[in-house]
């Protein structure tokens, strides 16, 4: 970039980092619904989303005053903002994919549970979005699975859907 070149604020960006900015904030708001913590001082259905929400809200606001006050342009950006700029064929195919996975994974949760459904969408995600080899493949998406559930279900005691193995890992 130039001397001659100002940053300014696009749009776009503007936009997307209000969206992050407003779905953070309904998720802190409507998070009062839900107890933050329950009997004995555990993490209650609230902590998550008043923690993350709130989170992103004030981290969407950050980064559109950053916007707003430089302008942002990333390595390989022109910094333009033309609605004429398409997406590759690829990343199409790998937006769509990605969000069947997790439509696919949402419906298979209430029968083969949440951490199944988990680590078989981390493992599709390896294996056919980002084509990475079998092995590593499924390494990682093992060891997310056994750390969720460690995590969650084990250290936070939150209760999470088992599906058929609800005699198994509950």
């Amino acid at each position: 970039m130039s001397a001659a070149t100002t940053r300014r604020a696009r749009r776009s960006v503007l936009i997307a980092y209000a969206i992050l900015s407003a779905v953070g904030a309904a998720f802190f708001l409507l998070s009062f619904q839900y107890d933050f913590s329950v009997r004995g001082g555990l993490v209650g259905p609230g902590f998550l989303p008043r923690i993350a929400g709130g989170a992103l809200a004030v981290i969407g606001l950050l980064l559109v005053a950053q916007e707003l006050r430089s302008g942002s342009v990333l390595k390989g950006d022109s910094g333009s903002d033309e609605a004429a700029e398409r997406i590759s064929r690829s990343t199409a195919i790998k937006l769509v994919a990605v969000f069947a996975g997790i439509t696919i994974a949402l419906l298979v949760t209430p029968v083969i549970g949440l951490l199944p459904a988990f680590t078989l969408l981390v493992l599709a995600l390896m294996l056919f979005v980002e084509r990475m080899p079998v092995l590593p493949s499924i390494l990682i998406a093992v060891t997310a699975g056994v750390v969720a559930h460690l995590l969650f279900g084990v250290a936070l005691q939150v209760p999470l859907p088992y599906g058929v193995l609800e005699g198994v890992l509950a």
